[in-house]
């Protein structure tokens, strides 16, 4: 079994911010399986696909992710390396697209807290490029909305992210990687 969960804040007041880059990955996800959100046994929201593959937005703010992840894989007994991890990183372009099998946090308290909460650095991450501000706090970047331009770029990255999500669970992270990581790949492009 997989679990794919996006990175992001609950509420409407976050919905369409640069951090919740995440749950905008998994809720195009789980249009694509047909699915809806549901509360799940804890501190999250989860979509089923099927027996294989569960899609999870934990409700714990962003800067608690690993609380709820803690509650995921203890309610279906998996271990880390079943979980992949979407999120922002404001050390990507904008637009650019990253699949790492492991690591750190990279300074984004998301991941920090899914470390801290699951005890290990194994498990393998989607990060979504947004830039890194140039005069604004990266508080304040990461808690806005994109620019106008941003926007209409936004539909194609989430398509791209949702076939990478798909070439991580159907090929596996090492094979994906190689695709996934290429600066030219596009949506489609699911070999």
């Amino acid at each position: 079994m997989k679990i794919l969960c996006g990175l992001g804040n609950p509420g409407p007041s976050y919905e369409s911010t640069r951090h919740n880059l995440g749950f905008r990955v998994v809720e195009t996800l789980a249009q694509r399986f047909k699915t809806k959100f549901k509360k799940g046994a804890g501190k999250f929201l989860l979509a089923k696909t099927t027996e294989e593959i569960l899609i999870v937005k934990p409700l714990t703010y962003m800067n608690r992710s690993g609380l709820a992840l803690l509650d995921v894989t203890q309610t279906y007994d998996l271990l880390s390396e079943d979980l992949l991890v979407i999120c922002d990183d404001c050390d990507l372009n904008f637009g650019r697209i990253r699949l790492r099998r492991g690591g750190g946090e990279g300074g984004h308290h998301g991941l920090e807290s899914i470390i801290e909460q699951l005890r290990t650095k194994r498990f393998p991450r989607l990060r979504i490029g947004i830039g890194r501000p140039e005069e604004e706090e990266l508080e304040e970047f990461v808690l806005s909305e994109f620019t106008p331009s941003e926007k209409k770029e936004i539909e194609e990255i989430l398509k791209r992210a949702a076939d990478a999500v798909l070439l991580f669970v159907e090929e596996g992270v090492e094979k994906a990687m190689s695709t996934v990581n290429d600066p030219n790949f596009k949506s489609g492009d699911r070999q």
